[in-house]
């Protein structure tokens, strides 16, 4: 697989059709696939519906969930910008993604272009 993922889970972040026992095992396309740029966000305290757009659409969001909620804007944006318009200042800065994500979660990136080796465009 080549093509560029974006990959978002929390360590709440359950559902009742899950098919991984933990939400840790939503990160496990992250640490298994090979041969594309990913990045994972993983954010603290973060559950599956902060991805549904109900807890946005009831305005009933904690300060956590309104921060994720931007973080989940931003870096989708950063991130299609990047690859979808191949904007070097979006690439460069998804490299930064663990830095920026660290006061509400974590973020991992394997890109060789974040590492110095250079891209084939």
């Amino acid at each position: 697989m080549q093509t560029p993922i974006l990959h978002f889970t929390g360590t709440e972040d359950r559902s009742r059709f899950d098919l991984e026992p933990t939400p840790a095992g939503r990160q496990i396309p992250f640490r298994t696939i090979t041969g594309a740029d990913q990045y994972l966000i993983v954010f603290e305290g973060g559950e599956h519906m902060i991805y549904s757009g109900r807890l946005q659409a009831r305005g009933d969001m904690t300060d956590a969930q309104r921060a994720q909620t931007d973080a989940i804007l931003r870096e989708s944006l950063t991130f299609w910008r990047g690859y979808l318009s191949q904007d070097r200042s979006a690439l460069d800065a998804i490299c930064d993604l663990p830095e920026r994500i660290a006061p509400i979660g974590v973020a991992e990136v394997k890109a060789d272009h974040c590492n110095g080796v250079p891209s084939d465009d």
